[in-house]
């Protein structure tokens, strides 16, 4: 449903987008590390971390999810709760979790509600130890996951619901109980026993219906949709959110990738090839391939992760990829062609100054 808080957040950001454009994006100076942590600093604007010093100057609750081990790793555990803090208070007042948050404090979902945002928040609190901040939510929290038990699960399947359209990291695309979704649920189940709120999803073995429902034998499928092809996300995730520790999967699923060119140039491309037929027409129409067979930096950065997991020295290789284009830019930016260029079209460029570098420091 198109809200007022849509077209005025999609007025600033075309209009930020076209600005694009004509201006080259900021350097700054150093070597790989040094430009991360400078943009890492830029990123926190005294209240929280938003999300890029370009395009997304908000409060994304998937993106600051994937980097909060980093920025806690890094010493930013003040800035990390003060970020927790805002954004519960405007999700409390709300009474939803959303995508996202503007400056004012609005909650915005893009473009519907999105699956991971309560996982996210979950997996957040648990990594900054946020008990107070648990406590003072308690009840609020409690009754997010009711909702999301209720409205998003499929209580006799043990799945995500495949017969409605929730958002997720490919928010570009609709896809059918896909495995990355699946993954976040399992994700907060566990985060929610962690954090003793009560718990809907108890009694459901997560990793059992997982495996039996998305792997193939050597990879996880994509989604319900009956199509055979590797996805990244489908397979950096599982690992990721911890759900599967088998170094045999791991390494299986991790060449499955690498067989699909999914890490070349750099890693990481969702597909090797464009699914045009889940791609949703106006996100397409405005940002063609954006989440298609383009290479992200987020997804890179997780696939990193993961390959870490598997053997530091097979990484290292990834690792210095990604600090070549970073000194080649002089920044860290958000996607790029198939080709390895930065990402631009007519209604959209790139955007620049990511918090991803966060995730980049971990290594460095």
């Amino acid at each position: 449903m198109l809200r007022p808080s849509h077209i005025k957040e999609g007025v600033r950001f075309g209009a930020r987008a076209l600005a694009a454009r004509f201006r080259k994006p900021k350097t700054y100076i150093g070597d790989a590390p040094q430009i991360c942590k400078q943009i890492v600093q830029e990123c926190w604007n005294g209240t929280y971390y938003q999300v890029s010093t370009g395009n997304f100057p908000q409060f994304w609750m998937r993106d600051f999810g994937l980097c909060v081990d980093a920025l806690l790793a890094l010493g930013y555990r003040e800035q990390v709760v003060s970020s927790l803090s805002f954004a519960l208070e405007h999700y409390q007042r709300a009474n939803r979790i959303t995508t996202f948050i503007t400056k004012k404090g609005k909650c915005v979902d893009f473009p519907v509600m999105a699956i991971d945002s309560l996982p996210f928040l979950l997996h957040s609190l648990v990594q900054a130890d946020a008990q107070e901040l648990v406590q003072k939510y308690k009840d609020f929290l409690e009754a997010q996951l009711r909702v999301c038990y209720q409205e998003m699960f499929d209580m006799k399947t043990g799945l995500v619901r495949k017969d409605k359209h929730f958002s997720s990291i490919k928010d570009h695309y609709a896809r059918q109980s896909s495995c990355y979704d699946n993954c976040m649920l399992a994700m907060a189940a566990c985060d929610a026993k962690t954090l003793k709120l009560t718990n809907p999803f108890t009694g459901y073995d997560f990793t059992r219906i997982i495996k039996e429902t998305f792997w193939t034998g050597t990879y996880f499928l994509d989604d319900l949709s009956g199509k055979y092809h590797v996805a990244s996300d489908a397979n950096i995730f599982p690992f990721w959110c911890g759900i599967f520790t088998d170094k045999e999967m791991l390494a299986s699923a991790v060449g499955e990738m690498k067989a699909q060119g999914l890490d070349k140039p750099f890693p990481a491309k969702y597909t090797q090839q464009r699914i045009r037929e889940q791609e949703l027409f106006l996100p397409s129409f405005f940002a063609s391939n954006y989440e298609g067979n383009s290479i992200w930096t987020h997804l890179g950065f997780c696939f990193i992760d993961v390959v870490m997991m598997l053997d530091k020295k097979l990484a290292q290789p990834y690792v210095r990829d990604h600090a070549k284009i970073i000194e080649k830019h002089k920044n860290v930016l958000e996607v790029f062609n198939p080709d390895g260029t930065p990402y631009k079209r007519l209604f959209y460029v790139r955007d620049e100054g990511m918090l991803w570098a966060a995730m980049f420091l971990k290594w460095s």
